[in-house]
């Protein structure tokens, strides 16, 4: 179709030229959001008139609670795939050691700014859409100086048939119902054309002017053709006048897009309620062929006539009297509906969870009986996700395009007010600090990293599978006992306890951590077995050595082990002194050399070890 509204400069002849291409595309895809409609009224078991209500429209139930297996199945997919904490990862490209240090903290940065956001809820609120409709939508925008998430929903989103049939379009549009006062308040020269602006949507209820004073806006981008061309427009109108016409240079819409599964053809996705909608059909056509046959079928009491009976007396149930002279007849007692109905409707329900890929037992919270071990637990959960793998896939490719889009609005903040910064959450040993990081720390520049996703943790959430997999390690190797603790220091009961017996180890880690991030040289402080702190030390030393840690890095590493190795021979030396004292003889001492290390002074006045944390 012709964009008319890309040739037009005037305020209200641009506004004109959008809303009417606004009303094309409408029409064009009425079928769509009928269909939209449909899937919503099978996943919330009830009638729904259209998308602008502002109340249900009645409490006629299209597939009553305890048949509805469309929504269970929506529900059990959104937790099993979108329940897991979103997390990115940053690689820098054979980068130094500053590059590989700046690509961490710039992790750290985006995922302050996914708590910021409320990314996590708007991903599950996605999820559950894609499930639903096929396409699940948030849009990522700014406001002055700050970074906004919101999620979108679909039948507020446009766009061509024939310009989105590979996938990627080049024009999206944006509708949506605004109160005055908002728009005012954020296009503060313009309340003119806002005053005189209406509500533009295919129905609106008589009482809505009453109970909300909202305006339709329409927001409109355009892709460039190519890197260098100036043809990319981004207009924000009302159905009188446009309220902001500026020129889009990025090649992408500010929107962040899930589909559960993709179309061959087509910017829309295909829903799982789409897969299990006739099944769902067939559902409420037995189940209400069902009820109607329990309400037809009422009991009989026979009675002989001229008997003393005040059928007045019996209000508790429907009967029916029959009198009956001599014998009472026989009657031939059939049941209200074929047991055949009953049966096709449990295969039915079984098929739609079937069809979807999701076993009745896990929407229920159930196993399979006999299913006791852990590595059996763990096999069937695998088994149980593979079908939905392409759409976990989906949802990890859905948080590197975040990443993406977050970082592009805080470099143009940036740019425009000086910096960015937001409370980014890190780890230290195994404690997660918050920490305020600013744009300027972790500006690297696009082609000296990477983002993927971080990889999917394998070990299990529950406090009996924390056991089991403790238990597993253990046995496994003894070298694993300290992860196997770790493990169990988020279990309530063991929490505390176990937190005491690793703080030697989180201490140790603290300090390692902190040396890699470029903090001061801290002494030992000796409240913690020096061994265990030697060797751990050692293979912090060794690991940073591979990751090409800079000399002065590496250094305070080699001045700590030196000072380790000071504490453990005095210690020693002190023990084989009080031993002779007591025994009159020499001891042999335990305490080893650290070898040809190069010491170096420790620096006066170090910081305390609160100021590790």
């Amino acid at each position: 179709m012709t964009l008319a509204w890309l040739e037009k400069t005037g305020k209200e002849e641009l506004a004109g030229a959008l809303f009417q291409t606004y009303q094309t595309l409408r029409n064009q895809q009425e079928g769509r959001s009928q269909q939209n409609l449909y899937h919503m009224s099978l996943y919330e078991g009830r009638a729904i008139q259209d998308f602008d209500s502002y109340s249900p429209t009645d409490a006629v139930k299209p597939n009553p609670d305890d048949h509805n297996v469309c929504e269970p199945i929506v529900d059990t997919l959104v937790n099993m795939v979108a329940t897991t904490p979103p997390r990115v990862q940053v690689l820098s490209i054979e980068g130094s050691w500053s590059d590989a240090q700046q690509a961490k903290q710039l992790g750290y940065f985006v995922s302050g700014q996914f708590r910021v956001t409320g990314y996590q809820a708007i991903r599950m609120a996605m999820a559950e859409s894609a499930a639903i409709f096929g396409s699940g939508f948030a849009k990522i925008y700014r406001v002055g100086k700050d970074i906004h998430l919101d999620e979108i929903f679909i039948d507020d989103l446009l766009v061509d048939d024939v310009d989105g049939r590979r996938g990627r379009p080049r024009s999206l549009y944006q509708v949506a119902e605004i109160d005055r006062a908002v728009l005012r308040k954020r296009f503060p020269k313009l309340s003119v054309p806002i005053s005189e602006a209406s509500r533009v949507t295919r129905t609106t209820p008589d009482n809505a002017a009453d109970l909300y004073d909202s305006v339709t806006m329409l927001e409109a981008w355009h892709l460039p053709s190519s890197p260098d061309a100036e043809d990319g427009r981004h207009v924000i109108s009302l159905d009188k006048a446009a309220l902001l016409d500026e020129g889009w240079t990025r090649d992408y819409f500010p929107f962040l897009v899930l589909r559960y599964k993709p179309r061959l053809l087509g910017w829309h996705g295909r829903g799982v309620v789409e897969s299990i909608a006739s099944t769902q059909r067939r559902i409420n056509k037995k189940q209400s062929r069902i009820g109607e046959a329990e309400d037809l079928n009422v009991p009989v009491m026979l009675v002989p006539k001229g008997c003393n009976v005040n059928r007045k007396k019996w209000k508790n149930l429907p009967w029916i009297f029959v009198e009956y002279e001599g014998q009472p007849p026989t009657p031939m007692v059939s049941p209200s509906i074929s047991q055949d109905i009953y049966q096709s409707l449990g295969t039915d329900k079984n098929d739609a969870f079937a069809i979807a890929g999701i076993s009745q037992m896990v929407s229920q919270s159930m196993k399979p009986a006999g299913l006791d071990s852990g590595e059996a637990i763990r096999a069937y959960a695998d088994i149980t996700s593979q079908r939905f793998a392409r759409f976990f896939t989906a949802l990890q490719e859905l948080d590197v395009s975040a990443f993406s889009l977050f970082v592009d609005l805080a470099q143009e903040i940036a740019e425009e007010e000086g910096d960015y910064e937001v409370i980014g959450i890190r780890e230290r040993g195994r404690r997660q600090v918050a920490s305020r990081v600013r744009w300027s720390q972790v500006d690297l520049a696009r082609d000296k990293y990477i983002v993927q996703p971080f990889a999917a943790g394998y070990l299990p959430l529950t406090p009996s599978g924390k056991y089991q997999k403790a238990k597993e390690l253990i046995q496994l190797s003894p070298a694993f006992q300290t992860a196997a603790l770790r493990l169990l220091g988020s279990v309530p009961d063991v929490e505390a306890e176990v937190q005491l017996q690793t703080a030697p180890l989180d201490y140790i880690d603290s300090i390692a951590e902190h040396f890699l991030e470029g903090g001061d040289y801290i002494p030992p402080s000796g409240y913690y077995p020096i061994p265990m702190a030697m060797e751990r030390f050692q293979l912090h030393l060794l690991r940073a050595e591979l990751d090409g840690a800079p000399e002065e890095v590496l250094q305070k590493f080699r001045d700590y082990l030196l000072a380790l190795d000071a504490q453990a021979k005095k210690t020693a030396a002190a023990a084989s002194a009080q031993a002779m004292g007591s025994t009159g003889g020499p001891q042999l001492s335990m305490a080893g050399g650290m070898g040809n290390l190069a010491p170096r002074q420790v620096i006066p006045n170090a910081p305390a070890m609160g100021a590790l944390f």
